[in-house]
């Protein structure tokens, strides 16, 4: 393509509603702490990674089996999935809740996310999630995978946490290490919500349409 053209090109993101994430920060204060330290928000689907985590878990209980860990799904598990969810052996480590046992509440979902120390998200595909970056808008530190569209959003070690997709080992050895040490994500989720702000801010992604389309007039 001619070069003209590609640097015409303006490129618009997903993005997330900052006055919605800051209505869910304003009243965390006040909402009951469930107490789950690491939180996931996904269809429990096997792109999702959602062995990989259980896996992480089972070798940190084995030095943390106080953490809880809550996954958050659009729908009820089949008997099959709780099954094989018990057969990882986690017991009251792990807990997975539909989005119909929080009355389909994006508020409450949103809640549980900012009340989470770490948001993981194991995935062996995606885009650039949604819940990537609320998480990060809502100052609850990402451990995610290093693939597609979310290295453009999160930078490793800076706004949070990159991982090669299966890599349950090393996702385990960061749980350990973020969850000793409460001040060391502090940095991260700062610059993380810094990024959402400039960039997948849905106000500044609005104007970047609307300058694309007067500009093509």
């Amino acid at each position: 393509a001619p070069e003209w053209w590609i640097e015409s090109v303006k490129v618009t993101y997903t993005h997330v509603d900052l006055n919605e994430i800051d209505g869910v920060r304003k009243n965390l204060g006040e909402a009951e702490h469930e107490g789950f330290e690491i939180c996931t928000v996904g269809a429990f689907i096997e792109r999702k990674g959602f062995r990989v985590l259980l896996t992480a878990l089972q070798a940190l209980k084995e030095t943390k089996s106080n953490v809880k860990a809550l996954w958050i799904g659009p729908n009820e598990l089949s008997d099959e999935q709780n099954r094989m969810i018990s057969s990882f052996g986690l017991g009251e480590m792990f807990k997975y809740i539909s989005m119909s046992e929080l009355q389909n509440s994006r508020t409450r979902l949103l809640t549980l996310v900012a009340s989470a120390r770490l948001f993981c998200l194991p995935s062996y595909v995606e885009g650039l999630p949604i819940a990537v970056l609320e998480s990060m808008a809502l100052g609850t530190a990402v451990i995610t995978t290093d693939i597609y569209g979310i290295p453009e959003a999160v930078t490793h070690g800076s706004s949070g946490y990159l991982i090669s997709p299966g890599d349950s080992e090393e996702r385990c050895r960061l749980f350990i290490q973020l969850l000793s040490s409460p001040n060391e994500n502090a940095g991260v989720t700062v610059a993380a919500r810094n990024v959402v702000e400039d960039r997948f801010n849905s106000y500044v992604v609005a104007r970047t349409i609307s300058s694309a389309y007067q500009s093509a007039l």
